[in-house]
């Protein structure tokens, strides 16, 4: 009888370990799970915001030289040309914000 009840107690202290183990599970996934992709989504926003930075200034400086070698003069030409091309950009986009 003996053997009984510690066979007993043993599938007891089993399932209540395998219930705690599924609770700490649980609560890990609900909690850290989350976390960490929250982090990774500003992670991976944070590098192609600076990657789209990047090309960006790398496009703007190519589209000087193009304009440079375009138009014929000096390359202050080429900044007044584009200068005056985003200025129309900005103003167009700032026209079309909403208040």
């Amino acid at each position: 009888m003996s053997s009984e009840t510690t066979s007993r107690t043993s599938e007891l202290s089993v399932q209540a370990t395998d219930k705690l183990v599924d609770l700490v599970d649980k609560v890990r996934v609900n909690t850290t799970g989350r976390l960490i992709t929250v982090a990774r989504a500003i992670v991976y926003g944070l590098v192609i915001l600076v990657v789209a930075i990047v090309a960006l200034v790398l496009l703007v400086v190519g589209l000087v030289r193009l304009v440079d070698v375009l138009v014929p003069g000096q390359v202050w030409s080429a900044h007044l040309l584009l200068g005056v091309l985003f200025c129309i950009v900005g103003m167009v986009l700032w026209r079309m914000r909403t208040p």
